[in-house]
């Protein structure tokens, strides 16, 4: 007789699908800080070793840290787990787990691939490193977004190469993830963590899913220079509401829990008032504080930071592309390039510097400084120290910004080191935005699985 087929809850977006013996874990982060101690998990994880000791497939969905911990793999049997994942150019995480020894099946985009002949997985890439996935498990359809972002042309395409009408069950995020306006913008949280309910309500209308599971939310903003963040996460009470007015029934599983599907009749109500009430304790818990670094260790970083990403691309064709920078500010007063410079205040140690490609880190003494950004000198180095550093800052909300023009340039210029992250060069990126036409948005980037080396 075939047992139904039972999800049992690990934390924030993972969790463990099991089906007729084949257990298959999606997307853990069991413990430990994300995004440069910029977010925490909501409550303590459930991951027992009788659990790990009986994993048989891994997906990951994409390579973000709350999703794909590399510190965190080494908790799992990486003799016995075949990891699936998203087929790419790169092969950056591939390449990663298979020096780890794990066993690894890459799938294409839309490719089915069979863990048995009843338990079957494909998956759906969207923009540059996100997937999403569609379980069938015996006769029921799971389908997990994760982080991604579904307008209506992405999901009609799903529609026609799927044939989807309806699902059993859909996993998706409810809470914005990302930096949303200065600490007296709480209007912008607001209005994302509404954008996150329609998203929510657009994907239930689509996908027609019996049962909908909230998750990929359950973090709260853990440092003192973004816990003001946390003002506006979604209200999960909002949450369940949209999902019952859109004729799905909402459950919220708490880390421990244990849902199957066909024979399970709890609403599990405990578990969402433990989470209610996790919600509204985020003001009592220990927020991590600023590390100061002092000015001459942030110039030797940054040093060696322009060092590195000068041999990777070329001193030649940064010093064209900051010219052209210089030059666009100088005859219209707006980089519309943004490579000339950008302006910073360290908040913690009351310091107006400035950067570029050419003449790298200086103290400015002047009277005004209108600066981009104020952040700590401990942000300001983890982007030195790590070429994806500013995907981080991007994410983890430790920073403040006058203008979205302000915030772009500062990004913009330290967007280099991220392009080289994933394994291309400034040149490579010139071509692909005039020749390809790709768009080469920083956002695409965000904070890649590498921000974990540390």
């Amino acid at each position: 007789m075939e047992n139904s087929p039972k999800i049992t809850w690990v934390n924030h977006a993972g969790y463990i699908l099991s089906y007729n013996n084949i257990n298959v874990l999606v997307d853990p982060w069991i413990k430990g800080t994300s995004f440069n101690n910029g977010w925490n998990l909501l409550t303590e994880s459930f991951f027992p070793k009788n659990l790990i000791d009986n994993i048989d497939y891994l997906w990951i969905s994409h390579e973000h840290p709350d999703h794909f911990s590399p510190s965190n793999l080494k908790l799992l049997n990486n003799d016995r787990i075949r990891v699936l994942f998203q087929k790419t150019n790169d092969k950056r995480v591939v390449n990663f787990l298979k020096k780890k020894n794990f066993k690894v099946i890459e799938i294409d985009n839309y490719e089915k691939f069979e863990l048995s002949d009843k338990f079957k997985i494909m998956l759906i890439k969207n923009d540059q490193i996100d997937s999403l996935s569609i379980f069938e498990v015996g006769d029921k359809t799971i389908i997990n977004t994760n982080d991604c972002v579904l307008d209506k042309k992405k999901l009609n395409k799903i529609k026609k190469k799927t044939f989807i009408q309806k699902s059993d069950i859909l996993f998706t995020q409810f809470s914005y993830a990302s930096w949303i306006g200065n600490p007296k913008n709480r209007i912008l949280r607001k209005e994302a963590s509404n954008e996150k309910l329609d998203q929510i309500k657009s994907q239930i209308q689509f996908f027609k899913p019996k049962v909908t599971i909230p998750f990929a939310s359950y973090i709260y903003f853990c440092h003192e220079e973004n816990r003001y963040m946390n003002d506006e996460i979604t209200n999960i009470e909002k949450v369940k509401d949209v999902i019952e007015e859109n004729n799905s029934k909402p459950i919220f599983l708490y880390p421990g829990s244990s849902y199957e599907i066909n024979n399970n009749k709890n609403t599990f109500e405990s578990d969402f008032l433990k989470y209610k009430k996790d919600f509204l304790n985020i003001n009592s818990k220990e927020f991590i504080k600023t590390k100061t670094i002092n000015f001459e260790e942030l110039k030797l970083n940054s040093e060696n930071y322009l060092k590195k990403i000068k041999s990777k691309n070329g001193s030649s064709i940064m010093y064209t592309i900051y010219l052209i920078s210089v030059l666009s500010n100088f005859f219209f007063k707006k980089d519309f390039f943004g490579f000339s410079n950008t302006k910073i205040h360290l908040s913690d140690i009351n310091k107006f510097i400035e950067f570029d490609w050419i003449k790298g880190l200086r103290v400015i003494n002047e009277d005004k400084f209108d600066y981009d950004v104020q952040i700590s000198s401990e942000s300001l180095n983890y982007i030195f120290l790590y070429e994806w550093g500013i995907g981080s800052l991007m994410i983890n909300g430790r920073g403040n910004y006058d203008s979205e023009y302000k915030r772009w340039k500062f990004n913009r210029i330290f967007s280099l080191g991220q392009i080289n992250s994933t394994g291309k060069t400034l040149l490579k990126k010139i071509f692909e935005k005039i020749m390809l036409k790709k768009n080469i948005s920083l956002e695409n980037y965000e904070s890649s699985f590498f921000n974990q080396f540390k």
